[in-house]
């Protein structure tokens, strides 16, 4: 899809322009405290992944910049299949 100019009259293509064209530092900040959060869930409910956290010495607390979540754990699709079934069936 290319991009289109907005001119008088035409419709835009910007569906929430708040979350869209917010600053970088806004954006890097949201999604910090988003990733945040999502490792805080996952170390407090996967055990696959509070072993990992564990073995790599770190927990969601250390994360104080995007560039820090190399420290967590590198995922490959490899290990998809392990992390189901340690995980086992969702209800």
């Amino acid at each position: 899809m290319s991009m289109q100019r907005a001119t008088a009259g035409a419709p835009s293509f910007v569906f929430d322009p708040a979350a869209e064209m917010m600053p970088r530092a806004d954006l890097n900040a949201l999604q910090l405290s988003r990733l945040k959060a999502t490792l805080e869930r996952a170390y407090a409910k996967v055990p696959h992944y509070a072993k990992k956290f564990d073995a790599a010495n770190v927990t969601p607390a250390d994360l104080k910049s995007l560039a820090d979540i190399a420290r967590f754990l590198e995922v490959h699709p490899s290990t998809v299949s392990k992390i189901v079934a340690t995980c086992g069936a969702r209800p």
